[in-house]
C-alpha cells in the first residue's frame, strides 16, 4: 500500500499528558473566573449604588463559574491520581 500524503492522522495524547492539559485549562478556567468574579465583586461594593448594579449582577454568575472551576480542577486531580 502506498504512502497517501494528503491522508489525515489522527494523533494521539498519552493518558498523562491528556490529564495534565485538562488540568492545566481547569486551572486556568479557575484563575480567570475567580480574578474576574473579586474585580465584580469590588467594583459591587466600592461603586456608588446606582453604578453599582451592573457589577453586582454579574457577580453572581462569576462566583457560580468559579466554584464549577473547583469542581472540575478537584475531579481533573482525582482522575490524575486514579490513572
Amino acid at each position: 500500500m502506498a504512502y497517501d500524503a494528503t491522508a489525515r492522522r489522527r494523533v494521539t495524547l498519552p493518558v498523562e499528558a491528556e490529564s495534565r492539559m485538562r488540568m492545566t485549562a481547569w486551572v486556568a478556567f479557575f484563575l480567570v473566573s475567580n480574578v474576574l468574579g473579586v474585580a465584580a465583586f469590588r467594583a459591587a461594593m466600592t461603586l456608588p449604588f446606582d453604578e453599582a448594579f451592573l457589577p453586582g449582577v454579574l457577580t453572581v454568575p462569576l462566583v457560580g463559574l468559579t466554584a464549577f472551576g473547583v469542581t472540575r480542577v478537584l475531579e481533573a486531580w482525582q482522575r490524575r491520581d486514579d490513572e
